[in-house]
């Protein structure tokens, strides 16, 4: 048996603190199920709201674990005690990008990085990349987001927008050097991420690079943690006047493929690229998961370079 997976049936089996000896010595608290879910809930909600509801809320959490054909509930009722409540959140993109922009210009140091291509595939408004454009001082014609068919930009955009049907990217070949793919291949299937891959190899430029976020899971518990951030971020930016029914159309129509580190490894090994760099959630030095404890989630980077 993996060692993960005895986590993950001690997980489900108690709710309360343990303590298991390493296979490298000494004693180390293994978090259980509760324990990542109060970490989950500080993240979001930090001092926004009290201990009690942040209780209520973990409780509520738990319960969907144990009574899965009853989540519906539980997740309407975490909205009910929320749904008066104003969430004013400040994105980090600022941080992001600016972290962005120091890998970008690390590794294009012997180019002219006012020149280089940009692409954000799932970029939503473009916000990130025209921190990042600004930030290296790249024309807004070398930026692109590429969105769903179905994605309506809000305002306007002086970045370059492509929609895409899942199967064709519309760029030229080998005209593009930096893509970045920011939390969403996790909404793909594993034929939409090979037609993706495809594009990326069919655009990239020479020595160009990938800038993935993701999430590593592996389990059923990474799986349940990942629902519930998913979850818990749609419960604040939910309108105020929702019925139990958007719930339930929210869960049916919210499809995660869930997937390891080494899947997309693999994958884009398969394509000509090499992975270079892992990073952690902050875009810090890689020192894995079981150190991070407050990475419950299991967000990573990756940045691969093509051979």
């Amino acid at each position: 048996m993996k060692y993960y997976q005895f986590i993950d049936i001690i997980n489900q089996i108690y709710f309360n603190d343990l303590l298991i000896s390493d296979q490298i010595g000494g004693i180390r608290k293994v978090m259980t199920l509760k324990d990542k879910i109060n970490i989950l809930i500080n993240k979001i909600f930090k001092t926004t709201i009290d201990s009690q509801i942040k209780k209520n809320i973990t409780n509520q959490i738990l319960k969907s674990y144990k009574l899965p054909n009853k989540l519906i509930k539980f997740f309407y009722a975490i909205y009910e005690s929320l749904k008066n409540f104003k969430f004013l959140f400040k994105k980090n993109n600022d941080f992001i990008g600016m972290k962005l922009s120091d890998i970008i210009k690390f590794n294009f140091k012997d180019s002219n990085i006012n020149e280089l291509n940009i692409i954000d595939i799932g970029g939503n408004s473009g916000e990130l990349l025209n921190i990042i454009g600004n930030n290296l001082s790249i024309p807004k014609s070398n930026l692109t987001v590429v969105e769903s068919m179905d994605f309506k930009l809000k305002g306007s955009s002086s970045l370059n927008y492509i929609s895409w049907d899942n199967k064709l990217i519309d760029l030229p070949d080998n005209s593009i050097d930096v893509f970045i793919i920011m939390l969403t291949l996790h909404y793909m299937n594993d034929s939409t991420v090979d037609n993706l891959f495809n594009n990326i190899k069919r655009l990239s430029k020479k020595n160009s690079i990938i800038i993935i976020k993701e999430y590593h899971v592996i389990n059923n518990i990474d799986r349940f943690i990942v629902n519930w951030d998913h979850y818990l971020h749609y419960i604040i930016n939910a309108p105020k006047n929702l019925l139990i029914n958007d719930f339930k159309n929210y869960i049916d129509n919210l499809i995660i493929y869930f997937k390891s580190i080494d899947y997309y490894d693999y994958k884009l090994k398969s394509n000509g690229y090499k992975l270079i760099s892992r990073l952690n959630r902050s875009l810090n030095k890689f020192t894995g998961f079981i150190k991070d404890i407050n990475n419950v989630e299991k967000i990573y980077w990756s940045i691969y370079r093509q051979l």
